[in-house]
């Protein structure tokens, strides 16, 4: 499932919000400054009058720590003095480190304890290197003559009363810092608390990774022992993106660094039509003032409005990772995690993705582009599952569009890899699937498969192309493309260990029938999407309700529902028209054809089959006691024929089929009972059947073995039993149910159970049976009374030699089993009508 990385590093890291953070910090870092310089003076007794004004510089040891300079000194009164352009300057401990105070005029009250800017008061405030090294780089280029690194401060009305350690100013206080500009509407520093307050309004423009930035916040707390500052209600904006909370607290490195901030209260970040909201945010951040963690937490919901890509997402918790350039690496998602998103374009379908789990890792690599990566890794566990949408390429020679398909995928533990793309993107590759795993695929034409198994690895299709006439999309976002480049298509699967499949055929244009579903399964299956191919291996089975079929490996052409089997091929067929439903009476044996075979080829849309074996070890075939052996058995479900031929010239097949006894009627030859009915074996060159008919038809070699003898010929038919009455021909049955789906197969024997009724013998014929032989030119033989009838030409007329007998011809023999009466039919008389009956009887 491809996944937009932009939207996804936006969403999970929370990025924006730690953003007013920063700036507030800059903010809040100078006024600080400013209030503490104030603290620390005290107007000194020992100014010097130079030549260019007073100075004054105040040492601790060798070291500078402050310098007084004013270009004129007014007394005001005993303890009251008045400063004209007044520059202070401030050293710090670290060596470089330099501030300045500056403004027009300042009074001192020393027995008040008052200090006093007239007017305008300004500073220059060196910012500390850790939070020097994060804006500075792309800020805006200052004025020339300003000095980098350097935070500048206005204001006016300041006041310092030295007994209550309070610093204040009601108005506006103005903040410069590169290409950053801050101010606040009153300001207030308590120095026995060391901690400053910015009353009002706080706010602040600038450049901030190129862009133009905003900030606001009602008020801003800062507590310089704890290096804490507070913030209600801050807010940032920046190109369309916005990022609140109700309440915000950062905490700053003794550098002046930011470590960590937290967000409470009604998180909010915004993007265009993408809105995230948490109940909290907390992060870190390392010496440069680079992200490093952020957590979202509290109920995280995601909502994505686009007209293009409308998306949906949520988690009870989102943790992400950064590198320390503060490049997302990782982001977590727990706790009932999911996300759903769902593609417009005009003239297309919708095309839905969606993940969920009850934990969703994604893992991101560096993109083609400097700090912007790429998604590598997408891992969701705990009943994970995934779907997506593609559209099959338009049929060219029919100029078809595609077709709408949907796969599934779930497991324990889902794993997704994706590979870069040209254009810097993310393309789903290969997922892969542990413990309880689930694959479904459907189309729009009704056609559907859903497999499971305990492992599974699906590799997808690079994503399609669009037309290149097709019309750009009306409508399309800014920053969104229209193309139909994010399908999600299985080019392969592999799924191991307990497979089950269901298979549904997309339902036929006026089908009187619903759609057959097969189901299979087997320890491994393959599927290949190209070739659109299905492979069962280890125990692999198929059934379709009317045909169930076994063997160490099934192959099925998805398309055409045509199979092939290898390897102890085992199947079994149902008579359509008799398959057991609800509320009738079971299929008896009788109606059920059983295959055995080295290998099978199934054609579904011809219901076409074949059945190979070798001579030695041919293919068999039974319904009921009957059946055929043969090195391949071809048959045709449309025709309802069979074919048994053997692989070498020299080969034969074999058939047994099974007749029944009956009473003998009056006038009858005595029938000999047989209580198991009649049993024919035929071996031959070939056989032929046909099922609407219920003929089959040996050439070549023909030999007969029945229970009362030995048969031999050239061609030899056996007719057997037609329906019982009331039970029409199954073939002409009104609403017989086709045999269909990929494993289906022809049953030409469907209906008739293969009884035996008779069966005719042509072609220099050769009777055995003990102490008797026979010859003519054709024999009928009646499975009902096991009886024959041999006949001949007047040239080659039927002839019996008895042992017993003696030899005996005429133009008809008739008689049974060894030993038995010979019936002799002559020559017609030519007048009179009458016959000649000839009778021999033989005393044991």
């Amino acid at each position: 499932m491809a996944l937009n990385v932009k939207r996804l590093r936006r969403g999970l890291v929370g990025g924006t919000v730690l953003l007013v953070f920063v700036l507030i910090g800059y903010l809040g870092y100078g006024t600080y400054k400013t209030w503490k310089r104030w603290k620390g003076f005290k107007l000194p007794k020992g100014l010097t009058h130079e030549t260019n004004g007073y100075s004054y510089v105040h040492s601790d040891g060798p070291k500078v720590v402050y310098k007084i300079q004013a270009a004129t000194l007014t007394q005001l009164g005993e303890n009251k003095v008045a400063l004209h352009d007044v520059v202070f300057t401030f050293y710090g401990k670290t060596p470089g480190q330099v501030d300045t105070v500056y403004g027009k005029d300042f009074e001192y009250d020393d027995k008040l304890g008052v200090a006093r800017a007239i007017g305008e008061s300004q500073m220059d405030l060196q910012v500390p290197k850790g939070v020097a090294g994060t804006g500075r780089a792309e800020a805006k280029p200052q004025a020339a003559g300003a000095q980098p690194d350097v935070i500048h401060v206005v204001t006016s009305g300041l006041v310092y009363l030295r007994k209550l350690g309070v610093a204040a100013t009601e108005q506006r206080v103005d903040f410069t810092y590169g290409g950053m500009k801050g101010s606040s509407m009153g300001a207030e520093f308590y120095t026995g608390e060391s901690t400053l307050h910015l009353l009002n309004n706080v706010q602040m423009d600038g450049l901030l990774h190129g862009s133009p930035v905003h900030m606001t916040a009602t008020r801003a707390d800062m507590d310089r022992t704890m290096n804490v500052a507070e913030f209600v209600q801050p807010a940032f904006y920046s190109q369309g993106k916005t990022a609140k909370a109700a309440h915000g607290v950062a905490h700053f490195r003794k550098d002046g660094s930011m470590e960590t901030a937290e967000g409470t209260g009604g998180v909010t970040l915004t993007s265009g039509t993408q809105k995230i909201a948490a109940a909290r945010l907390d992060a870190t951040l390392n010496e440069q003032s680079l992200l490093q963690t952020a957590k979202l937490s509290g109920g995280v919901t995601m909502v994505d409005t686009s007209a293009v890509r409308p998306m949906q997402g949520a988690a009870n918790v989102v943790d992400a990772s950064f590198d320390a350039q503060g490049t997302p690496t990782k982001a977590v998602a727990s706790g009932g995690a999911s996300l759903a998103m769902v593609q417009h374009a005009p003239g297309a379908p919708d095309l839905r993705r969606n993940v969920k789990g009850q934990q969703i890792v994604a893992t991101f690599t560096p993109g083609a582009v400097k700090g912007k990566p790429r998604l590598s890794e997408l891992h969701a566990t705990g009943s994970a599952r995934a779907q997506g949408d593609s559209l099959t390429a338009a049929n060219a020679s029919n100029k078809a569009p595609g077709q709408l398909k949907t796969t599934e995928v779930a497991a324990d533990d889902l794993r997704a890899v994706f590979v870069a793309e040209a254009d810097g993107g993310s393309r789903l590759e290969t997922l892969f699937g542990v413990g309880h795993t689930e694959l479904h695929q459907s189309a729009a034409t009704g056609a559907e498969q859903k497999s499971a198994g305990d492992e599974l690895q699906v590799a997808f299709a690079p994503a399609s192309k669009p037309a290149a006439k097709k019309p750009t999309a009306v409508g399309t976002e800014k920053g969104q493309s229209s193309k139909l480049d994010q399908s999600v298509e299985v080019a392969s699967a592999v799924q191991t260990g307990h497979v089950t499949i269901q298979s549904r055929a997309a339902a036929k244009a006026g089908a009187m029938t619903p759609p057959t579903v097969t189901n299979a399964g087997g320890d491994k299956a393959l599927y290949n999407a190209a070739l659109e191919r299905l492979v069962l291996t280890g125990s692999a089975h198929v059934s379709d309700g009317q045909t169930e079929m076994s063997a160490a490996s099934v192959s099925v052409d998805q398309e055409t529902g045509d199979a092939e089997a290898q390897g102890n091929v085992s199947a079994t067929m149902l008579n359509a028209a008799k398959t057991a439903t609800p509320g009738v009476k079971a299929v008896p044996e009788a109606q059920v054809t059983h295959v055995l075979a080295a290998s099978a080829k199934l054609q579904h849309e011809s219901k076409k089959a074949e059945f190979h074996g070798t001579d030695a070890q041919p293919a068999k075939m039974w319904q009921g006691a009957s059946q055929v052996e043969a090195a391949t058995l071809y048959l045709d479900g449309d025709k309802r024929t069979m074919a048994a031929r053997p692989a070498a010239p020299a080969g034969v097949i074999h058939a047994v089929f099974v007749g029944q006894s009956a009473a003998p009627k009056t006038g009858d030859v005595p029938a000999r009972k047989n209580a198991g009915g009649s049993v024919v074996r035929v071996t031959a060159q070939k056989m032929d059947y046909a099922d609407l008919q219920h003929e089959a038809t040996f050439f070549g070699a023909v030999r007969l073995d029945g229970t009362t003898g030995e048969v031999r010929a050239q061609r030899m038919v056996v007719f057997l039993s037609a329906p019982a009455k009331g039970d029409a021909d199954p073939g002409n049955k009104p609403g017989r149910a086709a045999v269909s789906g990929p494993s289906s197969l022809p049953t030409p024997f469907a209906g008739t159970g293969g009884s035996l009724d008779r069966v005719v013998v042509t072609g220099d014929v050769q009777v055995e049976q003990p102490g008797r032989h026979g010859t003519g030119e054709e024999l009928l033989y009646r499975a009902a009374t096991e009886d024959y009838v041999l006949t001949g030409t007047s040239a080659k007329p039927p002839k019996i030699v008895d042992e017993k007998q003696g030899m005996v011809t005429g133009k008809t023999l008739m008689f049974g089993d060894a030993g038995s009466t010979i019936v002799v039919a002559g020559e017609p008389a030519k007048s009179g009508g009458t016959r000649v009956r000839t009778e021999t009887d033989v005393r044991k």
